[in-house]
């Protein structure tokens, strides 16, 4: 069950758009093999809804109001890989203003 989401603003670039993910939060733990064992660390869920494509993640706070949300992959049980996006968590946005028909 997902709590939170942030919607990354699409954009446009040299003529072709852009469409970036939601970016889902839940509170279970991250089951990432490797690079999750020295934090505490939760599941996420990175979705694009143009393509439909789900790319599972991890996520954890920092003390100074920061979420850092990084992929994880192929699967939940991956490795935490070096990309991630870090963002304020004031800027998530609780799942309850989700549309119910969306299908997450």
């Amino acid at each position: 069950m997902y709590f939170a989401y942030l919607k990354v603003p699409d954009s446009y670039e040299g003529g072709v758009s852009v469409h970036s993910p939601y970016y889902l939060l839940s509170h279970n733990k991250c089951e990432a093999t490797k690079g999750a064992e020295n934090m505490i660390a939760y599941k996420g869920l990175a979705y694009n809804s143009y393509t439909g494509q789900k790319q599972p993640q991890c996520w954890t706070k920092f003390k100074n109001g920061k979420v850092a949300v990084c992929a994880v992959g192929p699967t939940e049980t991956g490795s935490v890989g070096n990309v991630c996006i870090y963002v304020l968590q004031t800027e998530f946005i609780d799942t309850i203003s989700l549309p119910k028909q969306a299908g997450f």
